[in-house]
C-alpha cells in the first residue's frame, strides 16, 4: 500500500501534514504565500489495486491511500479555520478509532474493475 505523500498541492492549495495516527490526519491547507489557510481533519481511504480499460488501453492503479472525495466530506473529511477546533476533531476521531467505533471508509470510487 503506497502512503499518501505530504506535502502535496492540488488546485493551488498546499496540503501540509501536521499530525497522523493510522489513517487519521490533521492537515494545514494553505495558498502560496500563506495569505489564506485552514485546517482539515481527514480519514484516508485505502484503495485496492485495480485494473480497468479506458480508451482501448488497460490501466493498472497500484494500491494506495487517497483523500476523501467531495461526496464523503462531512463523514471522512472536515474543515476548520481554528487549529484548536481541528485538533479537537482529530482527537475525537482517534478516540472512536481506538474504541473500534469507526467503520473503515469504502475502498474505491466505483471505477470499473476488470
Amino acid at each position: 500500500m503506497r502512503q499518501l505523500d505530504f506535502p502535496f498541492t492540488k488546485n493551488g492549495w498546499t496540503h501540509e501534514l501536521l499530525r497522523r495516527e493510522g489513517l487519521v490526519c490533521l492537515v494545514r491547507r494553505h495558498k502560496k504565500g500563506g495569505s489564506s489557510q485552514h485546517f482539515e481533519v481527514v480519514v484516508l481511504k485505502e484503495r485496492e489495486e485495480r485494473t480497468f480499460e479506458r480508451a482501448g488501453s488497460v490501466l493498472t492503479l497500484k494500491a494506495q491511500e487517497v483523500y476523501p472525495s467531495n461526496e464523503e466530506w462531512g463523514k471522512y473529511g472536515f474543515t476548520y479555520r481554528s487549529p484548536k477546533e481541528a485538533q479537537k476533531r482529530f482527537e475525537s476521531l482517534l478516540e472512536r478509532t481506538h474504541k473500534n467505533q469507526w467503520k473503515k471508509p469504502p475502498l474505491d470510487y466505483g471505477w470499473p474493475v476488470t
